[in-house]
């Protein structure tokens, strides 16, 4: 299969190297996801420049994931970090990499969907959406909460991979074939990346609920593997000119960082750009 044999080349370190490919943290060691975390700090918030500072502000980490992010926003001096996650299996994992229940101190965990945030208006001064919108199915209504929870003047930062770009499919794990998604038919591609999990949970590099376990062996395209939405530049940009917000920057990080003409080049900028940073303003 060619899918295979272009996921061999793809794969060596040289490849991944040359074209910058992600990597994705499988967390199945906590202790040193919090380790990592501690020492890479607030650093994923420096593609936002000064709209990232954190000190002294309430932050909403929406979609948190294991909370690190949100544990590194309350170490960085913020005045108060909650992260929320729909799924309430990463909130109480959130909850043991922080070493402190819910609502201890400056960090607090909470299970919930960004569609409907449990929280009062006006109650923060900035929300982090960091590689969440490509997934919402409901992104409009996301940001709609958003606004309504930020103070005025308050900031969303957001950053996501489109959806067209070399690793828009978020397969990149066990395919890391660049535009794997687009070039080849879900089938093969499907059938390769099980392989690639099915091995990595026999080694243990993985650990996989029976939930998400049946949700990888059901998936009937590469897009439902990870609910992907299928976030275009395009359309991001249509969805924030429609959002009770002002676009205060936009920025675009070009594949192997090649050059930034080819954002200004429509058809070509949803192809060669690998992350999309904005800040909203209320």
């Amino acid at each position: 299969m060619l899918l295979r044999a272009a996921n061999r080349v793809f794969g060596s370190r040289l490849a991944r190297r040359l074209l910058s490919t992600p990597r994705a943290d499988h967390q199945t060691d906590l202790e040193g996801y919090r380790r990592r975390g501690r020492a890479d700090g607030v650093a994923f918030l420096a593609e936002f420049g000064d709209a990232g500072e954190v000190a002294g502000r309430r932050v909403l980490d929406l979609g948190c994931g294991l909370g690190v992010r949100t544990v590194a926003v309350a170490r960085a001096g913020a005045a108060e970090a909650i992260g929320i996650d729909l799924d309430p299996g990463k909130i109480r994992r959130a909850e043991a990499i922080a070493g402190r229940p819910p609502g201890g101190g400056q960090v607090a965990f909470v299970s919930g969907s960004g569609a409907a945030l449990p929280f009062a208006a006006d109650r923060f001064d900035l929300v982090l959406l960091l590689d969440v919108v490509e997934h919402l199915p409901d992104p409009a209504a996301v940001l709609g909460e958003c606004a309504r929870v930020l103070s005025p003047g308050g900031r969303v930062l957001v950053g996501f991979p489109p959806y067209r770009s070399p690793w828009g499919g978020h397969l990149f794990t066990h395919v890391p074939v660049p535009w794997v998604h687009l070039l080849f038919p879900d089938r093969e591609v499907l059938e390769v990346w099980r392989e690639g999990h099915r091995e990595a949970v026999a080694r243990r590099a993985v650990v996989c609920s029976p939930r998400r376990e049946r949700a990888i062996m059901e998936a009937q395209s590469t897009a439902s593997l990870w609910d992907c939405n299928g976030m275009t530049i395009g359309g991001f940009l249509e969805l924030v000119e429609l959002a009770p917000f002002e676009v205060r920057r936009v920025r675009y990080k070009v594949l192997g960082n090649l050059g930034g003409w080819m954002t200004k080049i429509e058809g070509l900028r949803e192809h060669v750009v690998t992350r999309v940073s904005a800040v909203l303003e209320r």
